[in-house]
C-alpha cells in the first residue's frame, strides 16, 4: 500500500501537475492591460541625463581610463574621456535632450 502511494513515478507526476497549475495560475498577472507605467517617466530621465546620470558616467570613464592606464602605461586611453564626453554631448543633441 504505502509502496503504491510513494511510487516515484506518481510523485513526479504530481509535482508535473502541481508546477504546471502554479504557473497557470501566476501568469495571469503577466498579461498586459494596455495601460502605459513609463509615461510619466520622461522627465526624470532627461534631468537625470542633464544632471547627476553624466556626472556619474564621466566619472566611471575616468575610473576605468585610470585602471587601463595603470595596466597599460599608455597615456592616449585618456583620449577615452575626451571621445566619451563628446559622443555623450552630440547624442544629446541629436536626441533633442
Amino acid at each position: 500500500m504505502i509502496n503504491q502511494i510513494l511510487n516515484r513515478n506518481r510523485i513526479k507526476n504530481l509535482m508535473k501537475i502541481g508546477l504546471t497549475l502554479g504557473l497557470l495560475i501566476f501568469c495571469v498577472s503577466v498579461f498586459a492591460d494596455g495601460t502605459d507605467l513609463l509615461k510619466d517617466t520622461d522627465a526624470d530621465l532627461i534631468s537625470t541625463v542633464k544632471g547627476t546620470g553624466k556626472t556619474y558616467l564621466y566619472i566611471a570613464e575616468l575610473v576605468i581610463a585610470s585602471i587601463g592606464f595603470v595596466k597599460t602605461r599608455n597615456p592616449t586611453i585618456f583620449l577615452g574621456i575626451l571621445a566619451l564626453s563628446v559622443g555623450f554631448n552630440v547624442l544629446l543633441k541629436i536626441a533633442g535632450v
